[in-house]
């Protein structure tokens, strides 16, 4: 009996590692990775060996610094980490490589000091220096206020539509 060819998850964000973990239940699975530890945008909130465990024990095959460059027919994943270029054969292939910010023409869009959900959060995470004090949150009021919190801000008025 042949071996079934694996699912291949590109990317261990939240989304990924949910996939990776549901589709380890039935079929074999190899979670990529181009970070070195799991977690994409939420991994300074998590502890990454428990995360570690948590796909270990799902009988998940994490690769970590592994990127996914191309898709090809059969399916067949392109991916490369630091000492070679390779292909993975799959029998389905999973895409959750995570949320880009992108700043909405509006007024004033293109000002000083307008910043995405990532440029804020990355003073919580340690990435960049404290941007100020007193912001103003445009959409997703709730989780941006929190954010804005935990660095030390000061959420001067919160918009959640236009």
């Amino acid at each position: 009996m042949t071996q079934p060819r694996p699912v291949v998850v590109i990317g261990a964000g939240p989304a990924g590692i949910a996939a990776a973990v549901s589709a380890a239940a039935i079929a074999p699975t190899i979670l990529l990775d181009e970070r070195a530890t799991p977690g994409g945008r939420r991994r300074w909130q998590i502890d990454p060996e428990d995360e570690l465990r948590h796909l270990h024990g799902a009988g998940v095959d994490y690769r970590p610094g592994v990127a996914a460059w191309a898709l090809f027919p059969g399916p067949f994943v392109a991916a490369y980490d630091d000492a070679r270029v390779f292909s993975l054969e799959a029998g389905a292939v999973v895409v959750a490589t995570g949320a880009v910010d992108r700043r909405w023409p509006i007024p004033g869009w293109q000002m000083d000091g307008l910043l995405t959900a990532s440029q804020l959060e990355a003073p919580i995470r340690g990435e960049s220096s404290h941007p100020g004090a007193r912001y103003g949150v445009l959409g997703h009021g709730d989780a941006a206020t929190a954010a804005v919190e935990a660095a030390g801000g000061q959420t001067a008025v919160a918009i959640e539509e236009l």
